[in-house]
C-alpha cells in the first residue's frame, strides 16, 4: 500500500478522535463495547480511511466504564496497532461525555481534594493530581479487555512476545478530558514500566490535545522531567479548556472571543467560580507550558444561528447545573436560580419545536429566550440579554474546543469520512 496522506501527528490525532464518536451511544457496558468494537473495526477497514492514516488494527478494547447511575460511557479506551510499521501502538482515551453528569461533575470539574502521585516514591514535594484526573486515570488503568487484561497486562504480554524488538513505541493520546488523562496514564505506565517491560524496550510518547491542567505545579514539573521531551501537546489559543485550571490562563477567558465577553456578568462569574475552584486546589499548572498554541481563528458567524449548536449550548447549561454554580456571583437567590433553570428547560423545548429549519436568526432566539424567562417570573430586561450572550459564548467555545482542531490539524477529511460513510451505515 502507498504511503498514507497524513503525517504521524495527524494519524495519532485521528485515532484519538475516533474514540469520542462512541460517547453518545446508550446502553450497558457490554452493549457500548460491542458497538465501539464494531465501529472501530469498520473505520480501520475503510479504504478511504486507510488512504489517510495507513493500515491499523484494533489490538485491545475498546473498554468502557459506565457509572452506576448512567446509561452512557463515562470513560473509554482502546489500543490500535499499526499493520505497516512493526510495534507501533496508539492508546486512544476518550474525552468528556457531555451526556454524563457524573463524568462532568466528578472528572472534569472536581479538583479537590488533590491526590498524591502514588506511582513513584521518594519525591519531595509529593506531586499532586486533581481529584477528577486521579479518578479517571484509576478507572482507565483498571479497565480490562474481553480477556480481562488491563493495559499493563496486555503490554506485558506484547513485550514478552517481542523481546528483541527495536523502535517499539506506545503513544498515548486523547482530546479534552482525554487530554488530561492521557498524560496521567502515560506517566503511570512509565513509572511502573519495570513491572510490564523490565528491559524498557518500549518508548512511551504522549500527544494530548485540548487538555486542562491534570495536576499542580509539582506534578507538571515531574511530568516534564519524565516525559516532557516525548510529549507533543496540541492546544488552540482560542479554546477555553486548556486555559483551565491555571489562574492566569483562566483570567484570559472573557477576552478570548470577538466581540469580547468581558462585560458579560455570567461569563465573568463563571471565570471567578473556576478561579476559586483552582485556588482551593492550589497552584494548578499546565504540562509542557511552553508548547506553542495552534492559531485558531474567529468562528464563522453562521454557526451562531445553527439550531443544533444552540441546543448543544442549552443542554450543556442544563446538564452541568451551570446557573446554580454561578448564582451567588450574579446575585441570584436559590429560588431565582431554580426558576431560571426551569426557563432554560422550557427554552430547550421551544427551540426543538422550531420545525425542520436548522437556522435560528438571533432575533428569533432572543424572542424565545424572553418568552421562556418571562414565564419563569424573572426580570426580562437583564436576563434575556445575559442568557443570549452565554449561549453565543458557549457555541463559540464548543466550536473552538472541538471542530476547530480538525481544521487546525488538517484532519477534516478523516472526520468527514467517519460521519458520512461509516456512522451513517
Amino acid at each position: 500500500m502507498s504511503e498514507p496522506k497524513y503525517n504521524s501527528e495527524q494519524i495519532v490525532f485521528s485515532l484519538s478522535s475516533l474514540v469520542d464518536v462512541f460517547l453518545s451511544q446508550k446502553g450497558t457496558k457490554t452493549q457500548i463495547e460491542a458497538y465501539a468494537r464494531d465501529f472501530v473495526n469498520k473505520t480501520l477497514d475503510n479504504a478511504d480511511i486507510k488512504a489517510l492514516i495507513g493500515e491499523w488494527e484494533l489490538a485491545w478494547g475498546p473498554s468502557v466504564y459506565v457509572a452506576d447511575n448512567e446509561s452512557v460511557a463515562d470513560n473509554i479506551m482502546y489500543i490500535a496497532k499499526s499493520k505497516s510499521a512493526d510495534n507501533q501502538y496508539v492508546v486512544a482515551i476518550a474525552g468528556t461525555n457531555f451526556m454524563s453528569r457524573t463524568n462532568i461533575i466528578q472528572e472534569d470539574l472536581k479538583l479537590s481534594p488533590m491526590k498524591d502521585w502514588r506511582y513513584a516514591s521518594g519525591l519531595d514535594p509529593v506531586p499532586k493530581l486533581s481529584f477528577g484526573t486521579d479518578l479517571g486515570m484509576s478507572i482507565l488503568l483498571g479497565l480490562g479487555n474481553d480477556q480481562k487484561q488491563t493495559i499493563s497486562d496486555y503490554m506485558k504480554q506484547v513485550v514478552a512476545a517481542n523481546a528483541g524488538a527495536e523502535d517499539f513505541t506506545l503513544t498515548f493520546a486523547g482530546h479534552s478530558l482525554g487530554g488530561a488523562l492521557s498524560p496521567a496514564v502515560a506517566l503511570a505506565m512509565l513509572d511502573t514500566q519495570d513491572d510490564w517491560d523490565p528491559k524498557s524496550i518500549v518508548d512511551i510518547r504522549v500527544e494530548p490535545s485540548a487538555g486542562p491542567t491534570p495536576g499542580n505545579g509539582d506534578w507538571a514539573n515531574y511530568y516534564d522531567d519524565r516525559l516532557g521531551s516525548k510529549t507533543k501537546r496540541l492546544w488552540n489559543k482560542l479554546d477555553i479548556v486548556p486555559h483551565a485550571w491555571n489562574l492566569d490562563m483562566l483570567a484570559q477567558i472573557p477576552s478570548l472571543y470577538s466581540p469580547p465577553f468581558g462585560e458579560s456578568t455570567i461569563v465573568k462569574a463563571l471565570v471567578v467560580a473556576a478561579q476559586v475552584n483552582s485556588g482551593v486546589a492550589g497552584d494548578m499548572q499546565q504540562i509542557c507550558a511552553d508548547a506553542s498554541p495552534l492559531q485558531g481563528d474567529d468562528v464563522d458567524k453562521a454557526i451562531l444561528t445553527d439550531k443544533s449548536k444552540v441546543l448543544q449550548a442549552l443542554k450543556l447549561i442544563s446538564r452541568t447545573g451551570l446557573i446554580g454554580r454561578v448564582a451567588e456571583g450574579v446575585n441570584l437567590t436559590s429560588s431565582e436560580a431554580s426558576k431560571l433553570n426551569t426557563a432554560i428547560d422550557s427554552l430547550i423545548a421551544a427551540v426543538e419545536q422550531q420545525g425542520s429549519n436548522n437556522v435560528l436568526v438571533e432575533a428569533e432566539l432572543e424572542s424565545l429566550i424572553k418568552v421562556s424567562i418571562e414565564a419563569s417570573g424573572i426580570d426580562i430586561s437583564w436576563w434575556a440579554k445575559e442568557l443570549l450572550n452565554l449561549i453565543i459564548f458557549l457555541i463559540i467555545a464548543m466550536w473552538q474546543h472541538v471542530f476547530a482542531y480538525f481544521f487546525l490539524t488538517g484532519t477534516l477529511d478523516f472526520v468527514r469520512i467517519v460521519f458520512t460513510k461509516i456512522k451513517t451505515n
